[in-house]
């Protein structure tokens, strides 16, 4: 029997962040388009809520890791209100927490893997069951993170069901989605490269994970 994902949070504080991001991203189209390009903006403006959505595990504390990032949305979108849209929509709900650390998965799966987030669950995978080339190896035995992994006894299956996205990013066998199509393809292999630019398939199966993993907390409440 599957069991709930932690509910150990602070949403509140996620939620007030988030929305003052939204505020903030309209208030720089309204106000300052002309005089204010997106970084300068990011830098003075915005403040990521990640940090602020935070899962404990045995103490360990966890924070969660975006999977559409606001520079992602900027890159598919510009500046545009095509971006508050997204980032109104699809970062509403924390999904996947990693160890709050420096270097750790949430800092260093952009770099290996171009932020794909199901090859990172990949790599995750084969670690837990014993293969030595991962490419996420280094934060894997940070201290926070391997005390988090033996937490678990490097079980795959319960980190999984820990956050409660089985049957969303992994089937029922708990292999993992590729999320570059859209009809049930599993991940078997690395990539030849990863590069940060994703196809405009990948992007929209990403936002229709993260709309079944918010339907799914909807019949659990």
């Amino acid at each position: 029997m599957h069991t709930k994902k932690n509910n150990e949070s602070s949403e509140s504080n996620y939620t007030k962040v988030y929305k003052k991001s939204i505020l903030n991203l309209e208030r720089y189209l309204n106000v300052y388009s002309d005089s204010m390009n997106f970084y300068d903006w990011k830098k003075l403006y915005y403040k990521d809520p990640d940090p602020c959505s935070i899962k404990k595990r045995n103490e360990i504390v966890c924070t969660a890791d975006g999977l559409l990032s606001i520079y992602r949305i900027y890159t598919k979108y510009g500046l545009s209100t095509k971006l508050i849209n997204d980032y109104r929509t699809y970062r509403k709900t924390p999904i996947i927490h990693f160890p709050s650390e420096k270097w750790g998965v949430n800092m260093s799966r952009a770099k290996v893997f171009g932020d794909r987030i199901d090859h990172t669950l990949f790599d995750l995978q084969r670690y837990c069951n014993g293969e030595t080339d991962c490419r996420l190896k280094k934060a894997y035995e940070l201290p926070k993170t391997k005390a988090w992994l033996e937490s678990f006894g490097y079980d795959f299956k319960a980190i999984i069901e820990w956050r409660g996205i089985w049957g969303i990013f992994v089937n029922e066998n708990y292999e993992v989605y590729d999320l570059e199509y859209d009809d049930g393809t599993i991940i078997t292999d690395y990539s030849d490269s990863y590069e940060y630019e994703w196809s405009d398939n990948y992007y929209e199966n990403v936002k229709k994970k993260i709309k079944e993993f918010e339907a799914r907390l909807e019949e659990e409440h």
